[in-house]
């Protein structure tokens, strides 16, 4: 004869065994997409002139290859300063490289120079190899002086 009692507690434990196995599936579906192999890369140099050039570079590539969707992004974040060691000009780049449908390999472009007294005097940003272009201007009080929006379009 079969208890009642240990019936459902083999129920619920069942029951609780399939919620867990579902989750752990349905995370080891997504993280495989988001799994990814990170090198981080700091760099310092200082110019004949004096300036010094921080460089951090981060690299993002696929843990398993894939043969048609590989490839590799990396962020490069760059700074000059001079000697006083105020910041003259950043730099932020994002690229990505393999095979893949995008045209584009430089994806976003984007510079700041700085007047010697650490006010904003350009910026730029461009997107998808050239194909959209921002562009400011701004004077020695951090007014803005010009301000532009390009767009070129491409034939493939």
């Amino acid at each position: 004869m079969i208890n009642c009692g240990q019936l459902i507690y083999n129920r619920n434990y069942l029951l609780l065994l399939m919620k867990y196995f579902v989750v752990l599936f349905f995370l080891g579906c997504v993280s495989e997409g988001f799994s990814q192999k990170k090198t981080y890369i700091n760099q310092w140099d200082t110019l004949e002139s004096g300036t010094v050039v921080y460089k951090h570079i981060k690299i993002s590539e696929p843990k398993k290859f894939k043969l048609h969707d590989y490839y590799k992004i990396t962020e490069t974040r760059v700074e000059y300063r001079n000697k006083s060691g105020k910041i003259i000009c950043k730099q932020y780049i994002v690229q990505r490289t393999g095979v893949d449908a995008l045209p584009c390999h430089e994806l976003l472009f984007i510079q700041q120079d700085f007047f010697t007294n650490g006010i904003l005097k350009s910026y730029w940003k461009i997107k998808c190899d050239c194909h959209k272009v921002w562009r400011k201007e701004y004077n020695s009080k951090g007014q803005l002086l010009n301000k532009q929006y390009m767009l070129i379009k491409r034939h493939y």
